[in-house]
């Protein structure tokens, strides 16, 4: 039986924390690092730069897969930020 992590085995994930004022971003070599490593985080200016950097960071880093964290409230109700982010990642 296979799981999750057997599927992203060896594989270079991006993780990213989106925001309007910084994007945080995260590395995570699966199977070989301990735990999503920080990457830092970019400054925001235009989902257009953000993207643009984003793909640069994807090249230079050899990045496989991109994983978006996507907030919602406890209830589990959309907020303003859940709607942008799906936005930007569509």
């Amino acid at each position: 039986m296979s799981t999750n992590q057997d599927k992203f085995k060896n594989r270079h994930l991006l993780g990213i924390d989106y925001g309007r004022k910084f994007t945080g971003v995260a590395t995570y070599k699966v199977g070989n690092d301990p735990y999503p490593l920080s990457y830092g985080r970019i400054a925001y200016s235009s989902d257009e730069q953000l993207i643009k950097e984003i793909l640069h960071l994807v090249e230079e880093e050899f990045i496989d897969a991109i994983i978006v964290g996507i907030p919602y409230f406890t209830d589990g109700k959309e907020s303003k930020m859940t709607k942008t982010i799906k936005t930007f990642i569509t």
